[in-house]
């Protein structure tokens, strides 16, 4: 989330964001990119502090994340899912964390991304779960079941 928040352009152009398709207006583009730096992340960037980042440099919490995921990566190990050949909540909830750090663009129009490089070069793994995860529609399945027990 850090990375998302610490500057517009990561989150503008990682994503392709068009604010002005987002937020049904024909305003300036340069207005949206101000009220989306001083709304949306000023909100991301307090819930980055409210999680215990307060303090630390980028390159440390940027250290954090690699080391999670390196975490998470010797947990799946060879295994298709996190507990076997069967998909679980875990699977889910760290499909959709990893998805969107693989989804960012980062070529020459979009924005670089530390984390997506190290997932592909020493999580290869974690991309093989995101992609199983993608292929068997395991991701609305789940998501079904999971609506389906909170009601």
């Amino acid at each position: 989330m850090h990375w998302r928040v610490k500057n517009a352009d990561n989150t503008l152009k990682g994503f392709h964001l068009d604010l002005q398709g987002m937020m049904g207006t024909k305003m300036p583009v340069a207005l949206l990119n101000f009220v989306f730096k001083h709304t949306m992340l000023r909100k991301g960037m307090k819930k980055v502090k409210a999680a215990g980042f307060n303090g630390y440099t980028p390159e440390e919490i940027e250290q954090f994340g690699k080391d999670d995921l390196k975490v998470l990566s010797e947990l799946l190990g060879d295994k298709q899912f996190f507990f076997g050949d069967d998909p679980n909540h875990l699977d889910l909830v760290a499909f959709s964390q990893i998805a969107l750090v693989l989804n960012v663009d980062d070529s020459e129009n979009g924005a670089k991304c530390p984390l997506k490089e190290f997932i592909n070069a020493d999580c290869t793994n974690l991309v093989g779960l995101v992609t199983r995860m993608k292929v068997n529609d395991i991701v609305y399945i789940l998501i079904y079941d999971v609506r389906l027990k909170q009601q």
